[in-house]
């Protein structure tokens, strides 16, 4: 990576921005102005071969690669089929298609590059895909000999990307090509090796974003979960007694007390127990399996272990609470469920998060236990008996798989005994940043304090083949 990081900086995008954004998204809030540090981003990620823009979450990292994307057309600089947006799962590429799609729709005026892009914008594939992974040759079809055509690369959630395979996308660039990578390096980093993504921005040109457009710090709850976030991220615990952040500090039977209550709130009623009917693509109710959904997504249960017999890992939170809920040991419907592998032919993805329903094709068919899947404004449904390979419950969840996601309400489950290695000030910082309203943590204050003092420490080697970057030069 280091040794291909160099390259001229492109011309000056001020002016190619500057009409772009005469000519904004309109949404129902109003037209969407950029802040003066996501601008800064924008004309960095076209003047840098390589660059980074990390920002937590709500700082409006989609915004700025809307804005890229039309600055980069106005300019000149590529037509769409120069363009790959990646990332590193199926959820992630997928949810980063929805948001940009949207944004580009709600330009009110828009310019002949922001047409062509509607009509030819690739769609955002994983990492592996736009690489060309081969699993039966255990290879990638394109690298340094075969590079990519593409001139301007943009990967989000950057910082779930390992040192293996940056090392491969940078490889992979044509000698014009322009990368772009978009996280939060205050974030866990990948499950695999290296903390790629904050290392990277110690060392190329990178725009860090403050703000926050998610929480709202002017009410009280948003600011107290950005001040707890802040404190976290330095290395401190600051009060968590609402009314944004609450601390639970229990043993085993206070926990088991919060999560029933957790339950009741969680649950998603009648609603989910009854036959919806789906014809031709038709759902019967669909306004009603649109509630239950904003019901569903409201709230995420975290944990920080997966596996594992310890009480609070997610496998064993998981078994708890569909004991709670059911009465026999098969999945029911009203029950989440998560994916943890892509099937392209059905387009789920890892991390997809779905709810458990009895589907008919009629009104006089025999219901189906299904999996149901939101797709933007859309919701699509597969047979229990087809998908149940590639399915968990998900009651809780990793933080790791939480990452990207946004929810009301969060609470972080403490593991009953310390794991060093696993239980560190990222963890937190990712699980409290999930939240919009309310953040409960869960536990031993003890060991909370302890994981808060300690940093994920990975190496990388990025740093010894490269300087710092000039001070001029970060934001």
């Amino acid at each position: 990576i280091a040794a291909r990081l160099g390259g001229a900086p492109g011309p000056d995008a001020a002016a190619a921005l500057g009409r772009v954004l005469a000519h904004p998204s309109v949404t129902p809030r109003g037209p969407v102005v950029l802040t003066d540090e996501q601008r800064r981003a924008v004309e960095v990620a076209l003047g840098a071969r390589v660059s980074i823009v990390s920002g937590g979450p709500g700082t409006g990292k989609t915004s700025i690669v809307v804005a890229i994307l039309r600055a980069a057309m106005e300019r000149g600089d590529v037509e769409p089929e120069a363009i790959a947006l990646a990332a590193p799962t199926g959820k992630a590429a997928d949810r980063m298609r929805g948001a940009i799609e949207s944004a580009l729709v709600a330009v009110a005026d828009p310019l002949p590059g922001d047409r062509a892009l509607l009509e030819g914008l690739p769609r955002p594939r994983t990492i592996h895909r736009l690489l060309g992974w081969s699993p039966s040759l255990r290879r990638f079809r394109h690298h340094e000999t075969s590079p990519l055509s593409e001139r301007l690369v943009i990967l989000d959630e950057g910082s779930m990307i390992d040192v293996f395979l940056m090392e491969r996308v940078v490889a992979s660039l044509g000698a014009n090509a322009r990368l772009v990578v978009l996280g939060d390096a205050e974030q866990l980093p990948s499950v695999a090796a290296g903390a790629v993504f904050r290392d990277l921005a110690e060392h190329v040109p990178t725009v860090r974003l403050t703000k926050s457009h998610r929480v709202d710090p002017s009410r009280p709850e948003g600011s107290h979960i950005l001040e707890v976030a802040a404190g976290v991220n330095a290395g401190e615990l600051r009060p968590m007694e609402g009314p944004g952040a609450f601390l639970h500090a229990v043993d085993a039977d206070g926990r088991r007390d919060f999560l029933r209550a957790w339950i009741e709130r969680a649950r998603l009623g009648d609603t989910a127990r009854r036959t919806w009917v789906r014809s031709d693509g038709a759902w019967d109710a669909p306004e009603l399996l649109a509630s239950l959904f904003e019901r569903a997504e409201a709230r995420a249960l975290l944990c920080v272990t997966r596996h594992g017999w310890r009480p609070t890992s997610v496998e064993a939170v998981n078994a708890w609470i569909h004991h709670e809920v059911a009465d026999e040991a098969r999945w029911v419907a009203g029950e989440p469920v998560i994916v943890t592998r892509n099937d392209y032919d059905r387009a789920l993805f890892n991390g997809d998060r779905g709810v458990l329903l009895w589907v008919a094709p009629s009104a006089t068919a025999a219901p189906r236990l299904s999996a149901v899947f939101r797709r933007e404004d859309r919701f699509v449904a597969h047979p229990l008996d087809a998908v149940r390979g590639q399915l968990e419950l998900a009651w809780a969840t990793t933080v790791h798989k939480a990452q990207g996601s946004e929810h009301d309400e969060v609470a972080l489950l403490l593991p009953d005994q310390d794991h060093p290695r696993l239980f560190t000030r990222e963890v937190v910082y990712t699980a409290i940043t999930r939240a919009r309203r309310r953040v409960h943590i869960v536990g031993d204050a003890a060991l909370l304090a302890r994981a808060v003092r300690r940093r994920v420490e990975r190496a990388t080697g990025i740093g010894e083949g490269l300087p710092p970057i000039a001070p001029a030069g970060r934001r």
